[in-house]
């Protein structure tokens, strides 16, 4: 039996993620003034003009890697969320997969980084990371409805707190200089929740 025959958008949406990975992997090993789009096209195995009608600049590219990696944690982190139901748990989980996701993606992260400031030109673009985000306030919010989070401090100084200290732990291992991450998430969550209730 033969497959079926794809729609043009499927073709059109095969594409677009052909370019987005050709890209990633371009920018990864080139950065972004290195890049050059006619690489990335070859590489998705299209001419250099086709990159062009879907991305118009090399900056919209970056932008829509960047949008696509965003998109596709936020789906992982969700995913693994939305297996347990216990807020305590939630966070325990989702600081697992984040830490997880930083040392796996540790060079492009840190691309993307050295990116912000050009980034920071383009604040309508920045709702990708909002979304990510955003899961820690919904698993927060609820560990504080039952009782086992901080009342007093708001919620964006514990979501930094919560990402700054995976973020540098997860140098910290990439260097070797620790070994366990198993350590590190549970240290983090346990200084944000309190499952005796003395929070």
């Amino acid at each position: 039996m033969t497959a079926p025959l794809k729609t043009r958008r499927e073709k059109v949406e095969d594409r677009e993620r052909a370019i987005l990975a050709a890209a990633r992997d371009v920018f990864i090993q080139h950065g972004f003034d290195g890049a050059r789009v006619a690489e990335i096209g070859r590489r998705a195995g299209i001419a250099e003009g086709t990159v062009y009608l879907y991305y118009r600049t090399k900056s919209d590219l970056m932008e829509g890697v960047l949008g696509a990696f965003w998109a596709d944690l936020t789906d992982g982190a969700r995913d693994v969320i939305n297996s347990f139901s216990d807020p305590g748990v939630q966070l325990e989980q989702f600081a697992v997969f984040h830490l997880q996701k930083l040392i796996e993606h540790y060079t492009f992260l840190d691309l993307a980084a050295k990116l912000r400031r050009w980034r920071d030109r383009k604040p309508a673009r920045r709702v990708d990371i909002r979304r990510y985000a955003l899961l820690f306030d919904e698993i927060f919010q609820r560990c504080i409805d039952q009782g086992i989070a901080r009342r007093d401090a708001p919620i964006w100084v514990t979501r930094d707190l919560f990402f700054g200290a995976l973020e540098y732990s997860s140098r910290t291992i990439l260097q070797g200089e620790a070994r366990s991450q198993s350590d590190v998430t549970a240290n983090v969550v346990g200084l944000l929740i309190d499952r005796d209730g003395r929070i």
